[in-house]
């Protein structure tokens, strides 16, 4: 569910108040650094301050985290909410870690782009960088004054010693640990692996239209190899030519009546598929050559759609290696999305 479902035409706007500790340290050109501004459709301001401290409070465990190598942002912002103060802080508290994720982190991440615009130079903003939900090494959610969610990151768990979960090793080998018997092999990975998880990684690290232009064109690339080594009655050069001669509506042609001609059949043959993918399409050139936006959910569901593809040629033929999951990071758990 997005974080803007719940608005309508009448809305009432509650103040929303955070504060994240941040996995790098940058130049600052003051012991602070705030701006304010309107973001995107906005209808009122939000106010964002970087500043660093040697020490962050938490409110359990430690009581206090070592900071010196981190930046605080602390955000000042609104909900918009077609219901009284008591429903919107009941929605915000079930939905605090997509508020996190989708509303407070998409402005911190366009404040880092002003601070870059102002002081462009790598050597005192160049280790300022987009932000992830999983880069959070904590995170305090206010809702009118009042604390309704606070959360660790596993990156502050693994730093006080706590163990990692069984389940979450269920599998893995080796399992890691110190010594050669334990030391992770170096395999061969091929470009669709690392494409595909690259773009996860973007996904992850918020960086929704970049993940969703490095899968598009991979599945591109990878749909017009596979056609020009299946293209019945065509040589070599004639298969390249044709697929280099196609402009216009590239994918869906590839996808739909190309592959139907190589294989007598077509991802297209699921409705649902096909929607996906012309979605896809549309997204893409809508991010291109407008600067169209790009939320979260919809850079997960190109990269899914990528994947599925790219899973359907493997089925036909093409020899890919894949990852077996999406392991998309959610706050809670991680959002995968596997072959079942």
């Amino acid at each position: 569910m997005s974080v803007s479902d719940n608005v309508a035409l009448e809305v009432t706007h509650y103040k929303l108040m955070a504060t994240l500790l941040l996995p790098f340290r940058s130049w600052l050109p003051a012991s602070q650094l705030t701006g304010v501004g309107r973001f995107l459709n906005d209808e009122w301001d939000t106010q964002i301050t970087l500043s660093h401290c040697r020490s962050f409070r938490v409110p359990f465990g430690p009581g206090q985290i070592d900071a010196t190598l981190c930046t605080v942002a602390d955000v000042s912002t609104c909900l918009a909410f077609n219901g009284d103060s008591e429903a919107a802080k009941t929605w915000a508290r079930k939905h605090a870690s997509a508020i996190i994720a989708d509303i407070i982190l998409a402005r911190v991440n366009e404040f880092v782009l002003q601070v870059k615009r102002v002081y462009p130079k790598a050597i005192l903003t160049g280790t300022m960088r987009n932000i992830g939900d999983v880069d959070l090494i904590y995170s305090y959610l206010l809702f009118e004054g009042e604390t309704i969610y606070c959360r660790s990151s596993p990156a502050m768990s693994s730093c006080l010693g706590v163990p990692v979960p069984a389940l979450l090793l269920e599998g893995t080998d080796p399992l890691p640990g110190p010594g050669l018997e334990n030391a992770i092999p170096f395999r061969h990975l091929s470009r669709e692996w690392i494409a595909i998880t690259r773009a996860v990684d973007l996904v992850n690290h918020g960086y929704f239209e970049e993940a969703l232009l490095v899968s598009f064109a991979l599945l591109d690339a990878l749909a017009q190899d596979f056609l020009k080594q299946n293209l019945p009655n065509l040589g070599k050069d004639e298969a390249l030519d044709l697929v280099d001669r196609i402009e216009s509506r590239r994918l869906t042609t590839f996808l739909g009546p190309l592959m139907r001609v190589c294989l007598g059949a077509s991802p297209f043959d699921d409705h649902e598929y096909r929607k996906d993918v012309r979605w896809l399409n549309r997204k893409r050139n809508a991010i291109v050559h407008d600067g169209e936006h790009c939320s979260r959910t919809e850079s997960q569901r190109g990269v899914s759609v990528v994947w599925r593809s790219l899973r359907y040629l493997g089925e036909k033929g093409a020899n890919y290696s894949l990852p077996s999951t999406l392991e998309f990071w959610t706050p809670t758990q991680t959002a995968k999305i596997d072959h079942a």
